[in-house]
Order: C-alpha cells, then sequence, then structure tokens
C-alpha cells in the first residue's frame, strides 16, 4: 500500500531517530555488543529505545540488515553527535537521512512511501514491531544537499 509522507512520518512520530551502532566490517557479534552499549546510553541519557530492523538492498545487490533503534525526542545536535560516537555513515529521522561525514541530508520524496507487505518490495525498509510491520520511506537522493 502506498502512503503519503506525512501519514508515513506519523508511523513513528514526532521527533523521532533511527540508529544502529552495526558496522558492515564487524562480526555479528562484535555489532550485537556494539548495539548494546548504544542501547545502554540511550537508557543511560533517559531515553527509551524501541528496537527496529534496517533492511538495505545495496547496487551491486547484496541485501544486509541491521538492528536498530528508533528514539523520540533526542535533540537534532545529539542525534549527529551519537551517531558519530558510534561511527555511522548516516542516521535517519523525520528530516531524511543525513549522512555524518559527508555532512549532507538526503530529503524525503513527497510521495511513494509504502507500508506492509509491499515496503518489504522495496530497495530498503525498516520493520517496526510496533506498527503494524514495515515501513520503506523513498529518499530522493537527487535533492541531497
Amino acid at each position: 500500500m502506498t502512503i503519503r509522507l506525512k501519514d508515513a512520518l506519523k508511523v513513528f512520530g514526532p521527533d523521532f531517530l533511527v540508529i544502529s551502532a552495526a558496522k558492515p566490517d564487524k562480526t555479528e557479534a562484535e555489532n550485537e555488543e556494539r548495539n548494546k552499549e548504544l542501547e545502554q546510553t540511550l537508557i543511560d541519557l533517559g531515553y527509551t529505545p524501541e528496537h527496529a530492523t534496517g533492511h538495505y538492498t545495496y547496487e551491486d545487490g547484496a541485501a544486509v540488515y541491521e538492528n536498530s533503534f528508533v528514539v523520540h525526542s533526542l535533540p537534532e545536535k545529539s542525534r549527529h553527535l551519537l551517531g558519530r560516537q558510534f561511527d555511522q555513515e548516516s542516521i535517519l529521522d523525520e528530516h531524511g537521512l543525513h549522512f555524518l561525514q559527508k555532512g549532507t541530508t538526503v530529503p524525503f520524496k513527497p510521495n511513494g512511501h509504502y507500508i506492509d507487505d509491499a515496503a518489504k518490495q522495496q530497495p530498503s525498509w525498516i520493520e517496526y514491531p510496533l506498527q503494524s510491520g514495515a515501513i520503506a520511506l523513498a529518499l530522493d537522493f537527487e535533492a541531497e544537499k
């Protein structure tokens, strides 16, 4: 099912962050330990991280997933600092996908967002168990700034 951007963002609620501590060059055990550290850091900061799973298909066709967290009301500056602390290439929030080292943001497209089974057919999507299943947020890479 296709939904509008404002409806897609409602799935997460206002002021959200999707973040992981996983790195592609780490083992599954190392990534699990890194995510435990991230989760504890978020808890220590007074937040309640919610589990989610990010699914990605790269241009070469390789499909991967990352255990991630959804956090609400974390200040924007803190989001970027936390992403850098855990050596992340990018973080996702209500403004789009932020590439931390490049300092750029890829905004969401106004249309083309999917939920449920249709989301799982997209090149990238997030499984967010507090909702109906999965969501794919369409990013406008041509508008990266």
